[in-house]
């Protein structure tokens, strides 16, 4: 989630936030513009800061935001990323322009590729559910569990199929086979046996999908079976990709 507010705990209220400052504009920009590069989602032409942002240095108060794609009058479509905030000097609501980002193409792929973009950013700044982290309650420190960690697979899974089929370089065969490899560990996995320090060392991954896919990826016949007893067997998912990986580099000298 992007933040265009600088936000700490509240040490006299436990479980909450409290604002202590807005960020720079230019920050919350790249922040976003980085985000989608990531992800391959930057529009291919060009993703601009809008000029009457470019005259602000912190960013105003966030009220809502509007990002949606729209055929060009004379060629491309554009993706406009528009704000409401507050206008402090004259306590009322003001829209303004914050980003626009510009694509060639003209078909309707192009159109579609432009709106996943423009939702992505929307959930990015306002979060799910019409629930923006920001307002809600901090809980408290727990112990992730087997339902958070298919969590955070799912969405590793969700942005992977976002930077494939909807990447400017068009669908690769060996991303595709990826792809099939690490939807079947995900359908494989509820059945998996994963005691509490396998989770909480998938929880510390940055890319805990991935780093399964290591693991499986050199089984000969790789079918459900062969993958529950990879992933159940092995001590420590970590030394095991590590030891995965030595091996398939030994196997190829």
């Amino acid at each position: 989630m992007i933040e265009t507010k600088i936000w700490e705990r509240d040490r006299e209220k436990s479980g909450l936030r409290r604002c202590v400052g807005s960020r720079k504009v230019v920050d919350v920009f790249n922040e976003l513009s980085d985000t989608l590069k990531a992800s391959g989602l930057l529009p291919d032409e060009y993703f601009n800061l809008d000029s009457d942002f470019k005259k602000c240095t912190e960013f105003p108060e966030l009220l809502d935001m509007c990002c949606y794609a729209q055929w060009g009058s004379s060629e491309g479509i554009y993706l406009y990323v528009i704000v409401t905030v507050c206008n402090e000097k004259e306590s009322s609501r003001e829209q303004k322009v914050f980003a626009v980002g510009k694509t060639l193409s003209e078909d309707s792929a192009g159109y579609d590729r432009m709106q996943y973009i423009a939702g992505c950013i929307y959930k990015l700044f306002m979060g799910e559910n019409l629930a923006p982290t920001r307002y809600m309650l901090m809980p408290k420190e727990k112990t992730p569990g087997r339902e958070d960690l298919m969590k955070k697979l799912e969405q590793e899974y969700r942005e992977m199929a976002a930077r494939i089929f909807f990447s400017q370089e068009g669908v690769k065969a060996d991303a595709l086979s990826e792809f099939s490899l690490k939807g079947k560990i995900l359908s494989v996995l509820p059945d998996c046996l994963l005691p509490d320090e396998k989770i909480d060392d998938l929880m510390k991954e940055e890319d805990a999908l991935n780093t399964l896919y290591r693991l499986c990826q050199n089984i000969s016949e790789c079918d459900a079976f062969e993958i529950n007893d990879m992933i159940s067997s092995c001590r420590k998912i970590a030394d095991s990709t590590v030891s995965a990986n030595d091996e398939e580099s030994q196997n190829g000298q």
